[in-house]
């Protein structure tokens, strides 16, 4: 395969580049270091921290300074809009608040594991790819990043026993919205042959209106709608956040509550517009 063919899509998709980039680079260097006796197995998680600010802002930088707008990249998988660029943004804004808050939450609840802020990146990477996506496939694989790192930000205080059941629960109710979802994907490939929101989009608003009439989308939708209102919290699908909320650390639940809302709100808008 010729790679130079997708030049423009690897520059419109820099910044998700780039974070992938970078988080395997900071992966390789707390291994390394956190383990050798020669620097007396030191203690990373401020020092990653910061690392993870300073990725973040450049990340945030390369996508406010994205020339590439209203593209289709990497065969109809992902789409660069104003509209995702607008969410992006401001999502890796509130999410370096968030970082600079767990500075002084982490040192106060005694937290020194380095992978704190390698999961928080870990989760913004498929937040970031979840708002891009343009296709059913691309859409699951971007929930299923971000979710599975969720659900070990929100065990992460492995003395607390709240925190345990957090993580168990977020965990059981995520798969059981995420079955959900893959159910109503897959019902919807079956009764019109295509995962891409375009083409989709084009047998529904077609002159045949055989698709509309097909109970198989309409129940297909139905699930997809379901998944999505138990991921954002709408009732009647809202009685988990409760207890996951109060369980997961404090800041981990200050970054569901403004992460997770905003980019499955952006990915519904899109989805049914």
């Amino acid at each position: 395969m010729n790679f130079l063919f997708f030049n423009n899509d690897w520059i419109a998709i820099l910044p998700e580049l780039f974070l992938a980039i970078s988080i395997n680079l900071i992966l390789v260097y707390s291994v390394i270091y956190c383990t050798s006796p020669v620097f007396d197995f030191p203690l990373l998680i401020n020092n990653v921290s910061w690392l993870t600010i300073q990725i973040l802002i450049i990340s945030f930088l390369l996508n406010i300074n994205n020339y590439y707008c209203n593209v289709t990249v990497l065969n109809n998988f992902l789409i660069i809009d104003n509209f995702g660029n607008l969410i992006k943004s401001f999502i890796l804004v509130s999410t370096i608040c968030i970082v600079l808050m767990s500075l002084v939450y982490n040192k106060f609840e005694l937290i020194n594991n380095f992978e704190f802020p390698i999961l928080i990146m870990l989760t913004i990477l498929g937040t970031l790819l979840l708002i891009s996506s343009y296709d059913l496939i691309a859409m699951y694989l971007a929930i299923e990043l971000q979710s599975f790192c969720s659900y070990i930000l929100s065990a992460f205080k492995r003395n607390s026993e709240f925190s345990a059941e957090a993580g168990l629960k977020y965990f059981i109710l995520g798969a059981f919205s995420s079955g959900f979802l893959l159910f109503g994907c897959s019902l919807i490939y079956g009764f019109t042959g295509a995962t891409n929101y375009e083409q989709i989009s084009l047998l529904l608003v077609g002159t045949d209106y055989s698709y509309l009439n097909n109970n198989g989308i309409v129940i297909g939708t139905i699930f997809i709608l379901m998944s999505f209102l138990f991921k954002i919290s709408a009732a009647p699908f809202h009685l988990w956040s409760p207890d996951i909320y109060e369980g997961s650390p404090t800041t981990v639940t200050a970054f569901f509550c403004h992460c997770s809302k905003n980019r499955f709100i952006s990915i519904l808008f899109k989805i049914v517009f």
